[in-house]
């Protein structure tokens, strides 16, 4: 989102690919190189999360998957 492309990695299109073809687990991140981008696009994540029609978000504490609603 903070480049000049505009759009996420992945896209909706494939997000919502990626459910229908069966995954189940999703995890978002801002790929920051300089702690101002820290998170940036994070909400937009959780959104397109959502519209996939994926209800959790996973991330790892210690090598073991947590997950937190959306």
């Amino acid at each position: 989102m903070r480049q000049a492309y505009g759009d996420t990695f992945p896209s909706l299109r494939y997000v919502r690919l990626f459910r229908e073809l069966g995954g189940e687990i999703i995890s978002i991140g801002s790929d920051a190189h300089t702690v101002e981008e820290l998170g940036k696009g994070i909400n937009q994540g959780a959104d397109i999360a959502k519209q996939a029609g994926f209800d959790y978000i996973c991330f790892f504490r210690e090598r073991k998957p947590e997950f937190i609603k959306i």
